[in-house]
């Protein structure tokens, strides 16, 4: 699938998001969390004891194992969902629908990642390599907690453009196998590197902070404190993953795909009324606002267009419905 057609779909995937009821959107934010939360853990797991170089690999190839299961066994992730921005700049979704879908997101995904580093802190999963994995979170948490604001801010930034392109990339094709493979080179990227990612960090953070005390760790621990955590990670991870989602992919895939293809159309002399590309949604939909750029001001005393040409049924039929 081309991205000009990906951009259409995601059109319909945000007016689903809006349109969906805030238990719904709860829940599967919950169950995003949870995704996430077991990504980290097996990342942690698999990555311990290695040299530096191949524990980083090790993340990278087992941390889109989250992103995998939200996306195809179903969950809501708030840094994908920054892509919210596209169907509110083309007018189908209000600022409130966007609001209201992440801050949901957020708060279920927050709380899913806590519930499963909860369970598996006190299943002592963390009992593994003789207590060598309890050590590893609470040097996780130390070394992500003494970053400074910037920083983390800054690695938010990075973090999200790749999550909201495995995303983009996800929704290119219908297929299991190429959701997998489209999606996996960004988010082994994010994880190899070591940016930051607010979600998982409500797994990771949480993870050494109650590790610390429930399995008594000697590892340095200066400073390793919830509220450190709210102020050295929470906050400027969370900007940083919506600069990065909303600005640079949001804005960046909307000004690409559909600001500049109207532009380019009328500037070749075109009628945005006919172009396939800004034929987003079917305007026999009464439900859905139609954006104004489907009633351009008529020329020469022409009659203006009633409304725009749906796209074709078997067009609509090939959108997923939900995807994160």
């Amino acid at each position: 699938m081309k991205p000009s057609e990906v951009a259409k779909n995601y059109i319909l995937i945000g007016v689903n998001k809006s349109r969906q009821s805030l238990l719904r959107t709860f829940i599967m934010a919950i169950y995003g969390g949870i995704f996430v939360g077991y990504g980290g853990l097996v990342a942690s797991a698999t990555s311990y004891g290695l040299e530096p170089a191949i524990s980083r690999v090790m993340q990278g190839f087992f941390f889109p194992i989250a992103l995998f299961m939200i996306i195809c066994g179903g969950g809501e992730l708030f840094t994908g969902n920054s892509l919210l921005i596209i169907p509110l700049l083309e007018g189908y979704i209000t600022f409130v629908d966007m609001l209201k879908s992440l801050g949901t997101v957020y708060v279920g995904n927050a709380m899913g990642s806590i519930f499963l580093t909860v369970l598996a802190v006190y299943g002592h999963v963390f009992n593994l390599f003789d207590n060598g994995l309890a050590e590893s979170a609470v040097k996780t948490t130390y070394d992500k907690l003494h970053l400074s604001f910037g920083d983390a801010f800054l690695r938010g930034i990075l973090c999200n453009i790749l999550v909201g392109l495995a995303v983009w990339l996800a929704m290119s094709t219908k297929e299991m196998s190429g959701k997998i493979l489209a999606m996996w080179p960004p988010i082994f990227v994010f994880a190899a590197v070591g940016f930051e990612h607010c979600i998982a960090n409500f797994f990771l953070i949480p993870a050494g902070l109650i590790v610390k005390e429930e399995y008594k760790v000697s590892t340095s621990t200066s400073g390793v404190n919830w509220g450190r955590f709210v102020y050295k990670s929470m906050i400027p991870v969370t900007l940083g993953n919506l600069a990065g989602g909303v600005i640079i992919d949001g804005l960046g895939f909307w000004f690409l795909y559909f600001y500049l293809r109207r532009w380019e159309i009328k500037h070749q002399g075109g009628d945005l009324t006919k172009s396939k590309a800004e034929r987003v949604i079917g305007a026999e939909d009464k439900n859905l606002p139609v954006p104004s750029f489907i009633h351009p001001v008529p020329k020469n005393n022409e009659e203006e267009p009633k409304s725009m040409e749906p796209i074709k049924e078997e067009d609509t039929n090939q959108v997923a419905v939900h995807q994160s």
